[in-house]
């Protein structure tokens, strides 16, 4: 079974999951059951208060997303093709490749609840790879387009 599903992650951080006939996932009734699993990133879009889109770790990004049953979420993404430090240790890379580094990542995890009547999931980001992350979605009007296949 291959389930391919569309989540938009506003700047807020609050997703919709959009489940469409035939994705393999009828006999869960629940969006959270539906959610539940590994997730792998096929492709992620910025989307401007405009509808302009672009791409900020490219058309390729490499990640992963999980969700458990008990309501907790991990979400990593890495553009591919960075640069490798030259030390070959994290610790003492340049001022070049720390900045390739946190400009082509993004790594986040926390709890998340689920709005079954508006079938929205809200994610609470308890800790980020960008120190800046809010724990509470500001109200903001960027949004994130995500595609995701469930890793079988």
């Amino acid at each position: 079974m291959n389930r391919t599903n569309l989540l938009s992650i506003s700047a807020a951080t609050a997703l919709a999951l959009v489940l469409g006939p035939g994705t393999g996932v009828a006999q869960k009734t629940t969006l959270k059951e539906q959610l539940v699993g590994t997730w792998l990133v096929a492709t992620v879009d910025n989307i401007r208060t405009d509808g302009t889109r672009f791409q900020s770790l490219g058309p390729n990004p490499k990640g992963i997303m999980m969700f458990d049953a008990d309501g907790w979420f991990s979400f990593q993404l890495a553009q591919p093709g960075r640069p490798k430090f030259a030390s070959d240790n994290r610790l003492q890379g340049t001022a070049e490749e720390n900045k390739a580094t946190v400009q082509g990542s993004l790594s986040y995890y926390g709890k998340y609840s689920v709005d079954e009547a508006d079938r929205v999931l809200h994610l609470y980001i308890e800790s980020s790879s960008w120190p800046n992350s809010p724990a509470k979605p500001p109200a903001l009007p960027e949004r994130i387009e995500a595609v995701l296949q469930l890793r079988e």
